[in-house]
Order: structure tokens, then C-alpha cells, then sequence
């Protein structure tokens, strides 16, 4: 996770696909200053979300940019807090991490998050790493890379990912039997 300098680490930096002319950019989220692919993202910006909007004649709206970065689930030794574990989360589940975590479709989900019993019920089948809460602390993570693009051979994921959603409202109901 990168910290936006501009808006003294209070703003996060992501990796994001701009629609149109497909140029990557780094966006930080509080803020709204841009970086073009392979700038200094420890160097302040002078360059608005907005101006470089209208510079390429398209709508001032956050629909124009597609997230590139990956998902990782991390975890860490609960006891010596070292690192223990990282693993990529499969592309597919991407459009379906704001539901579990309840973050609004228009923000992407771009911070750490602490991973519950409960997330881990929805997620644990996508995880290959131990699952023990008493052993280990988890945690969400975007990392970046290519990725958010759901496939044919992802089908499978997406499946399992809707099945292990509605498991959990219905335990989360006390109507699992």
C-alpha cells in the first residue's frame, strides 16, 4: 500500500486503468492527485483526476477508471507477529471483495483490512494457506499487478464465491442447518 505525500498519508495511492486511451495511472484516493505510470509516487504531483479528465475529453467520473492492482490475503504469527504467509486472491472474486467487506460499489477497496472468522468463512475456500485464527492474524491486501478482469476459466471461483456468500447469510440467520 502506497501513502499519498501530498495529503500527508491520509490518502491512499492505487494503480488504476483509465478507460478510452487504456493509460495507466496511480490515483490517490483522498486527494485526487495522479501519477502517470512509472513517476516518483514519493514525489508530490502537480496533476488533478479532473484536468486529466477533461485533457482527454472524457466525463469527470470514477466509472473511468478500472482498479489493476491484485488481492492478497497475508497473514502473521500471532505469537513472534512475523510474517507467516501471502497468497494472491484468484481475479474473479474481485468484483464480489466489496460485498464481503461492505464497502460501497463506487469505491474500489484499496486498504488493509483485518480479516474476520467471518470473511475467512466466505474466503477460506479460495485460501491455501493454514487457517487458525489462534496461530495466525489475516489480513487483505492490495498489491500491484494486472488483474480484475473476470475470464471463462474464472466461472468456477465465481460459482463457489455466490454459493459461500449465501452459506454464510444463512448461518449469519441461524437458518443453516
Amino acid at each position: 500500500m502506497i501513502l499519498c505525500p501530498r495529503c500527508e498519508y491520509n490518502g491512499v495511492v492505487a494503480k488504476y486503468l483509465v478507460k478510452g486511451p487504456d493509460i495507466r495511472v496511480h490515483c490517490c484516493d483522498e486527494c485526487d492527485l495522479m501519477w502517470n505510470e512509472g513517476e516518483d509516487l514519493k514525489k508530490i504531483s502537480f496533476r488533478y483526476v479532473d484536468a486529466f479528465l477533461e485533457e482527454n475529453g472524457l466525463e469527470i467520473a470514477r466509472s473511468n477508471f478500472d482498479l489493476v492492482d491484485d488481492y492478497w490475503v497475508i497473514w502473521f504469527d500471532r505469537i513472534t507477529q512475523k510474517f507467516a504467509g501471502k497468497q494472491k486472491l484468484e481475479s474473479a472474486l474481485y468484483p464480489f471483495l466489496g460485498q464481503v467487506f461492505n464497502q460501497p460499489p463506487d469505491r474500489p477497496m484499496i486498504y488493509v483490512y483485518t480479516l474476520t472468522p467471518k470473511h475467512i468463512r466466505i474466503l477460506g475456500k479460495f485460501i491455501e494457506g493454514p487457517i487458525d485464527f489462534s496461530k495466525y492474524a489475516y489480513f487483505m491486501e492490495i498489491d500491484e499487478g494486472i488483474g480484475g478482469k473476470i475470464t471463462a476459466e474464472s466461472h468456477n471461483y465465481i460459482r463457489l464465491f455466490s454459493e459461500a456468500i449465501e452459506i454464510v447469510e444463512a448461518m449469519d440467520k441461524e437458518e443453516y442447518v
